[in-house]
């Protein structure tokens, strides 16, 4: 049977405490502390805790507590809990643990929602969105990292297309910076594999070495790098111009403003000061 409480419980004057027991659940009606102004709790230097079943659920911390009247939450935490932050999950018996936001459209189970947590074992934080679409990261309300559902990642944009893009907002920018990585290390030698380029969408691709320009002078020469297309190299304004061979039979220019286009002469050298 349920102890049904409809009206007002008081006591004055009390120097103990006032202790409900029942084998059956108590249900209150209306405002526990019915008098505007008024708390419910301690009045002297002790934690309260929260209970069911006979067993803790959530303590607030006393003045003793590394953080005074913080709030833990755990099965079977003790009344004395050290709180170490103004709200904690602290979790007794190991295993996985976290706390999970949800809502009327994430749904209410095992895979909605927003998870903050640790694993089992205590050694892995995990931050995660469950429910689908994306995990985005904000500051001064900008959406500044967006994670989507396949694993793709963005910087500074939400509509990320590959496993990593970053969107720099200013043209002919990467975004990029390697601190310690700049023109004042020493280079290294081209193993002649290959390098790293950008394509017109500006996604990172890979040049094989057949693609290069020119190679070294070993013996026997392997010529293995072909000029496959006309180049040019602007040098103050003053081209050296290298010309398919196929198209325009190998030719030089040498100081020329010819930007790749047709030559007449195996080798033409330009001064123009003369």
């Amino acid at each position: 049977m349920k102890k049904n409480i409809t009206g007002m419980l008081a006591a004055a004057l009390l120097t103990g405490s006032l202790t409900l027991n029942a084998q059956t659940p108590w249900d209150f009606f209306g405002d526990l502390v019915p008098f505007g102004g008024a708390t419910m709790g301690s009045n002297n230097n002790r934690p309260i805790g929260f209970e069911t079943f006979g067993i803790n659920r959530m303590v607030i911390s006393n003045t003793f507590a590394t953080v005074p009247g913080g709030v833990a939450v755990g099965s079977g935490l003790p009344l004395g809990f050290n709180s170490q932050s103004q709200f904690q999950i602290h979790n007794l018996g190991g295993g996985l643990t976290s706390m999970r936001l949800t809502n009327a459209v994430t749904g209410n189970t095992a895979t909605s929602g927003l998870i903050m947590g640790i694993n089992a074992a205590g050694t892995i934080g995990r931050l995660g969105w469950q429910t689908g679409s994306s995990l985005r990261l904000i500051t001064s309300s900008v959406d500044r990292v967006t994670i989507l559902a396949n694993g793709f990642t963005g910087v500074n944009t939400t509509a990320p297309a590959n496993w990593l893009e970053v969107n720099s907002g200013l043209a002919c920018n990467s975004g990029l910076t390697f601190t310690q990585l700049n023109s004042g290390c020493a280079p290294v030698a081209n193993p002649g594999l290959g390098v790293l380029a950008v394509d017109n969408l500006g996604n990172v691709i890979y040049v094989s070495s057949s693609n290069l320009f020119g190679d070294d002078c070993s013996v026997p020469f392997p010529g293995s790098n072909p000029l496959l297309n006309s180049r040019y190299v602007n040098m103050n304004n003053q081209n050296i111009y290298f010309a398919d061979i196929a198209s325009n039979l190998g030719s030089l220019y040498i100081g020329t403003n010819n930007n790749c286009g047709p030559v007449t002469s195996r080798l033409d050298s330009i001064n123009d000061s003369k």
